[in-house]
């Protein structure tokens, strides 16, 4: 992960009004995590589930096949939070972004903005 990435990720967090509550981008097909962030308003083992979430989306990449028909996969979680993973294509490896919003909260521009920004470093 660049520096200028980080840099995006977390703007995107603080920009968002409360949009976002927590993100983890993992390199495709290592699983390695190359960013995570929870707010403190979630539970306390929060930050881990999601890092193994982005950990498994990253290296099951069988799966990754999905991502040619569709920007996004989407589901909620058992507190209603939507949680959206997005494939980021680049070099020298692809990338997987996992963007939590909070229940309620509109996210399909702000996340595709990010997507598209990451996309670009």
């Amino acid at each position: 992960m660049t520096n200028t990435q980080q840099a995006i990720i977390q703007q995107a967090l603080h920009d968002n009004q409360g949009r976002f509550v927590a993100a983890a981008l993992a390199e495709v097909p290592s699983g390695v995590i190359l960013f995570l962030h929870a707010d403190d308003t979630l539970p306390e083992d929060f930050a881990d589930a999601l890092a193994e979430l982005a950990k498994r989306a990253a290296t099951f990449t069988e799966n990754h096949d999905q991502f040619d028909h569709v920007d996004e996969v989407l589901f909620y979680d058992i507190e209603g939070r939507q949680v959206i993973l997005h494939l980021i294509k680049g070099e020298p490896a692809n990338q997987i972004l996992v963007l939590v919003a909070a229940p309620q909260k509109p996210y399909k521009q702000a996340s595709k903005r990010l997507a598209k920004a990451l996309q670009q470093t």
